[in-house]
């Protein structure tokens, strides 16, 4: 609890009806700052383009062995792409000590069967790469 008498703590005023309003209006006027300046955020997912959606296929189809007509439900899946995607090694708060396992675009695929039938693709030398769970 700040006291007032460290120099390094600046006294807290106390709040009221009048302290309460001009707060609001301070983090207001903050947050239509930080709206006009907003930018996308880069590590937010996205809508998969038409190529990558083939792309996705082409690796879907070479791993399993399918056709065109057999791979259809890459089409018919719901997909984010997260164009910078990095792991973060096995521990989350300490950076992993040989760096990050992986750094660049996933895709994350949700076939509509349920939820549970999910894969992950990404690009290795621009080249669309299917992950293989070895659990399942």
């Amino acid at each position: 609890m700040c006291s007032g008498t460290d120099p390094g703590c600046a006294k807290m005023e106390p709040l009221n009806k009048k302290t309460a309003a001009r707060l609001a209006e301070d983090d207001l006027e903050e947050f239509r700052r930080w709206k006009a300046n907003e930018k996308p955020d880069e590590y937010a997912p996205r809508k998969p383009t038409d190529a990558e959606i083939a792309e996705i296929k082409a690796a879907f189809m070479e791993d399993t062995g399918t056709d065109a007509e057999e791979s259809r439900c890459v089409e018919a899946a719901y997909i984010a792409v997260f164009d910078n995607y990095m792991t973060s090694g096995p521990q989350v708060y300490r950076p992993h000590p040989d760096g990050p396992c992986y750094c660049g675009k996933l895709a994350a695929v949700v076939y509509g069967g349920a939820p549970e039938f999910c894969e992950s693709f990404i690009w290795d030398k621009g080249k669309c790469k299917r992950l293989i769970d070895e659990e399942r």
